[in-house]
């Protein structure tokens, strides 16, 4: 168990005991973070986990789902306040960490599919000026899918199919 902190050398020990220090800490602010983020958004599940820094939008427009897991420094945003498009997100998906999911267009992430972190997914455009109204498109992504480490999913795209894999580094544009 140790030698996840300590690589053995006696001048290691404040380190590790640093490392460790800051472990226990870690998982603090993470208990912290799945117990009350929840409280905040508009209908959560079962068994929900939240890593710490989640930021969020129109928290009222965030559906989650049984067994869900959301990594650290997620952001789920929306240009639109008075759109009726939300983020729903079914069971047993995973979301990695530093993952952005815009979802002025509607999202729609379904049972069992996985977004491996970093993943970027936009569902509106404005055109070449961004002062203009953002126009959506809802985007659903299929059961079991699974969303490779940094995929952009650009404005074009509405549904990503059942067990698809997208692979990593991936800019998918329709």
């Amino acid at each position: 168990m140790l030698n996840k902190f300590w690589n053995g050398n006696f001048l290691g020990i404040p380190h590790a005991f640093w490392l460790i220090l800051k472990r226990i800490y870690d998982g603090i602010l993470d208990k912290l973070s799945t117990i009350f983020t929840p409280l905040n958004l508009g209908k959560t599940g079962k068994r929900v986990k939240i890593g710490r820094g989640l930021n969020y939008r129109y928290p009222e427009k965030i559906h989650l789902g049984n067994n869900i897991i959301i990594g650290s420094k997620v952001v789920f945003f929306s240009e639109l306040e008075n759109s009726s498009s939300n983020i729903e997100i079914e069971d047993d998906v995973t979301v990695g960490s530093e993952c952005r999911i815009d979802f002025t267009g509607g999202v729609k992430l379904s049972k069992g599919s996985h977004l491996a972190p970093f993943v970027s997914i936009l569902t509106h455009d404005h055109g070449y000026c961004h002062k203009n109204t953002p126009i959506g498109k809802p985007l659903t992504i299929g059961e079991n899918a699974f969303i490779g480490a940094r995929v952009q999913i650009l404005h074009n795209v509405t549904y990503i199919g059942k067990n698809s894999v997208v692979g990593a580094g991936s800019v998918v544009t329709k």
